[in-house]
């Protein structure tokens, strides 16, 4: 099936795009779960997870930020519109100078409350706030993962991916996904940085937590 037969390329006929994305979900979990999950995928899902916990509360403020200033312009000037002031001006200046004036705040007004709601600045800061939960939640269980040694267990790694992907796949589709660094394609150099990065997480994590294992007082002293 083509484009021209109304059809996008790639999709069957007669079938809801909604539901074959879903069977496409599903089909894709149920490869995951054939395949045994490595150490090396597990520490890049942790530093990836890592990354995006820090970022995304900065991005959720900077989208309310930007959001609330485009809210208090729109609000300002539609308030300048209604002054009582105004009738004094159109009388003083000639009628077109007057009209000209009074239609360009309205305007701006107008154009500011459009701008905000096109951007969907408030939605985007609620779905940045939502996204750093869930990637704090899959950071916790790929440190528990990768911190705890001996043989990976499956069932744990398989739903700690699957969790990583369906967040980062939630984060991807935002209207403005932010990009990591320049937003260019990762090269290798970068794959082993990024490896080196979480292994030395991993180190971190294990001798803080043998120095808990210790010390008889270190539970009681995690807040």
């Amino acid at each position: 099936m083509t484009p021209a037969d109304g059809v996008p390329a790639g999709r069957k006929a007669g079938v809801d795009p909604a539901a074959e994305d879903r069977e496409a979900t599903v089909d894709a979990v149920e490869a995951e779960q054939e395949t045994d999950v490595t150490l090396a995928r597990l520490l890049i899902c942790l530093e990836s997870a890592a990354y995006w916990y820090d970022k995304m509360p900065a991005y959720a403020d900077a989208e309310r930020r930007a959001g609330n200033r485009w809210a208090i312009g729109s609000g300002a000037l539609a308030a300048l519109t209604g002054l009582a002031i105004w009738p004094l001006i159109t009388e003083q200046a000639p009628p077109l100078v007057a009209g000209i004036v009074v239609s360009g705040v309205a305007f701006a007004s107008a154009i500011c409350a459009l701008v905000s709601k096109v951007n969907r600045y408030t939605e985007m800061a609620e779905r940045g706030q939502e996204l750093a939960g869930l990637y704090g939640q899959s950071l916790g269980l790929l440190m528990d993962l990768t911190t705890a040694g001996g043989v990976i267990k499956q069932p744990k790694a398989h739903a700690a991916v699957v969790l990583f992907q369906q967040t980062k796949i939630r984060k991807d589709k935002l209207y403005r996904n932010p990009p990591r660094g320049e937003g260019e394609t990762p090269k290798v150099t970068d794959f082993v940085s990024r490896l080196l990065t979480a292994r030395k997480m991993v180190e971190i994590a294990r001798q803080q937590g043998a120095g808990q294992q210790g010390d008889p007082a270190g539970p009681s002293g995690v807040s």
